[in-house]
């Protein structure tokens, strides 16, 4: 079910409501610089957020969506997204110590430090202070349960409420940031293990829902992008084979980054 209940353009982002049996998923598109998604679970009226905007404009527009929706969020969920501590600053946060200390002291404080040197006083680079450290593999906020599966930097999330998966990146028209073809052939388990589990929609922060199709089409994507990965000589071939392969595809950035990673 990708077709949205409700479609809500707001006056930088725009927000897709999925009407979901049992609760619903508000998915805020920011239109930021990163293209970020924000994804907000509510029940009867009490939610959760799930790694909050970073930029000011969008954290007052999802705080004045969420006021005008009377959702009382319950907590805030930092994973990959770390940034962005001004949002519901009165609201409890949670996440594991592993996402922490990356934030803090692995690239995740390189990455933030570079947003705010390029997107100056418009980011807001401040870290939140986690109220509540995530030990156990499931939590309830606000009566929706999640279940935490441990990462190599942070963590991703099943939220059997809405028989959905919360990641990182996922993306089927976008290029993703593959550090290694190792790693990309643990993506591909990865979404493997969602197809076999029969999740409605998979949810990620940087792209809106998406569902068993477009995980099938990033899965293509990735076998392509081993095999081209083993039969080029350099970043520069690497890339005009992929986009040769991919034109429509967003994110070329990503596609830079992970050339560098396959051929520093």
């Amino acid at each position: 079910m990708k077709a949205y209940f409700e479609s809500n353009k707001l006056s930088t982002g725009a927000v897709g409501v999925y009407n979901l049996e049992d609760a619903r998923l508000h998915s805020y598109q920011t239109n930021d610089p990163m293209t970020d998604v924000v994804t907000v679970v509510e029940k009867a009226g009490r939610g959760v957020v799930i790694d909050p905007p970073s930029f000011h404009s969008n954290i007052k527009e999802l705080t004045d969506y969420l006021n005008s929706q009377n959702i009382k969020i319950d907590g805030v969920v930092f994973s990959y997204h770390m940034a962005g501590a001004s949002f519901l600053p009165d609201v409890k946060k949670y996440s594991t110590k592993k996402a922490d200390d990356f934030a803090r002291n692995g690239h995740g404080k390189v990455m933030v430090a570079d947003f705010a040197k390029d997107f100056g006083v418009a980011f807001d680079p401040n870290l939140p202070v986690i109220n509540d450290f995530i030990k156990d593999s499931q939590i309830t906020i606000g009566g929706i349960d999640l279940n935490i599966v441990n990462t190599s930097d942070a963590f991703d999330i099943e939220i059997p409420t809405i028989n959905s998966f919360y990641t990182h990146m996922l993306g089927h028209d976008t290029h993703s940031i593959i550090a290694s073809t190792a790693l990309a052939q643990e993506m591909i388990e990865q979404l493997d293990g969602f197809l076999d589990k029969g999740y409605r929609l998979v949810l990620s922060g940087h792209h809106i829902p998406e569902d068993s199709h477009d995980v099938e089409s990033k899965i293509h994507y990735l076998d392509k992008l081993i095999a081209v990965a083993g039969s080029s000589e350099s970043a520069g071939e690497f890339k005009n084979s992929m986009k040769k392969l991919y034109p429509d595809f967003k994110g070329e950035n990503y596609l830079d980054m992970t050339a560098s990673f396959l051929f520093p």
